[in-house]
């Protein structure tokens, strides 16, 4: 009986230990050749660092980006946006998290089925942003795996200008598609720059482009293949920055 009892034991162990196995994020968002995940309802646990704030909406869902040296996911749950304050998360939480693979307008989530699939273990570094450029928010023609990746990540774009045409700097409680261009207003193409009102840009004064712009990366396309809408999401006024051009000494016009 005691022999019983003890494999039982060791057999729940091992289990346990495989159910909770960590998987790369890369291997989590892995997509087909339409930008479309490959695991939906599958179930996967991933540690890794929190690279923004709850963008929450209003309280109506959970919804926060979670990266590891291999990529970038988003962690989302509706109707409990409160999770991420009752964990003590922040940027820079160090976090173990169970969910189940969904995908919504092209972003790939990863969804805790309970509070307790949350855990904090700590506090770590925050990825340095991936650096892009106007044709990273470009539609695609076909298959772009690198692109896919990408989504969920956090980046950084370069001497961006409001785009001649675009929507307003947005007023409090209101969240908008801007449009950038590169070295000019007047640049095309251009490419969208999201506004999420849980955040403190909108409302904000508008800051003296041209500015680098820090985010997450990831698109709103609402069908497959998933191969438009790509944005850059910026993550708190913070994430704006001017633009300084780089100084030309008297040596470089010789």
């Amino acid at each position: 009986m005691k022999k019983n009892l003890f494999l039982l034991i060791v057999l729940f162990s091992i289990a346990s230990m495989i159910f909770a196995a960590e998987t790369p994020i890369s291997t989590v968002i892995a997509s087909d050749t339409n930008g479309a995940t490959l695991h939906n309802t599958e179930s996967f646990t991933i540690r890794g660092i929190v690279t923004t704030g709850n963008f929450n909406n209003n309280g109506t869902y959970m919804s926060f980006y979670v990266q590891d040296a291999t990529g970038g996911i988003d962690i989302y749950k509706v109707g409990n946006a409160g999770w991420y304050a009752t964990k003590g998360l922040s940027i820079g939480s160090d976090v173990t998290i169970l969910g189940t693979v969904s995908q919504y307008n092209g972003v790939i989530e990863l969804v805790p089925g309970t509070i307790d699939d949350i855990t904090v273990n700590g506090t770590g570094t925050v990825p340095t942003p991936q650096t892009i450029t106007m044709d990273d928010l470009q539609d695609l023609l076909g298959d772009n795996q690198a692109r896919f990746n990408m989504r969920g990540s956090l980046v950084k774009i370069f001497n961006a200008y409001l785009a001649s045409g675009s929507p307003a700097w947005p007023p409090a409680d209101t969240y908008v598609s801007l449009q950038i261009a590169i070295g000019s207003a007047s640049a095309t193409p251009t490419g969208i720059c999201y506004i999420n009102r849980a955040t403190d840009i909108d409302g904000s004064t508008e800051p003296s482009w041209p500015q680098n712009i820090t985010g997450i990366f990831n698109q709103y396309d609402s069908s497959s293949p998933f191969y438009s809408s790509f944005q850059i999401i910026p993550r708190a006024l913070t994430d704006f920055e001017p633009y300084i051009p780089a100084v030309v000494g008297d040596w470089d016009l010789y």
